[in-house]
């Protein structure tokens, strides 16, 4: 997802995908970028094998943890992904697509804290106006345009920093896990 928003232009999060931890080291220092690093299967879901770290030590400890386990959708982690995190105000935006027509369905504004085992802990989900948020709106359209979602729902995943929204995660499916 990343890739293909990096290469039509719009913001995207820097991130590797990594099958030891020290290919994710040697990837960090050759671009320079700063802790602290999100670390998560590149399946999964509800926050299942994410770790925020502070240190090369914390990585290594999340590849340990992570690498080569079964997450919560069956799936083996024969990889792991490395990235920048974004602080900001997480939004989620579902929306349905027929023929590259989008009607956004919801917004919903997330507040969340990261736990104390470096989980997700979801505190509270307030729902908006759907005409509250131009700028994502526009920002999500164009996500969905790059990656192809012409038809069906899609479940958007949207940070807003001090530099404007960036993405998380797109699923072409419905909202929830199940």
């Amino acid at each position: 997802m990343h890739e293909a928003l990096e290469k039509a232009g719009l913001r995207s999060i820097q991130q590797g995908l990594f099958s030891s931890s020290k290919d994710a080291l040697n990837w960090i220092i050759a671009n320079d970028i700063k802790y602290p690093l999100v670390v998560k299967p590149i399946n999964s879901t509800s926050g299942d094998g994410f770790h925020l770290c502070s240190s090369f030590e914390e990585i290594e400890e999340a590849f340990v943890l992570e690498l080569y386990k079964e997450n919560l959708l069956n799936i083996e982690n024969k990889n792991l992904i490395v990235q920048e995190y974004i602080k900001g105000q997480e939004y989620v935006i579902d929306t349905v697509s027929c023929n590259k027509q989008v009607t956004f369905t919801d917004i919903i504004k997330y507040q969340k804290r990261i736990g104390k085992y470096s989980n997700t802990v979801y505190e509270q989900c307030e729902f908006l106006n759907l005409h509250s948020l131009y700028n994502i709106q526009e920002y999500v359209l164009s996500v969905l345009n790059t990656l192809g979602i012409e038809y069906g729902p899609a479940h958007t995943e949207i940070i807003v920093d001090e530099k404007g929204p960036v993405l998380i995660e797109c699923g072409a499916r419905l909202a929830g896990c199940m």
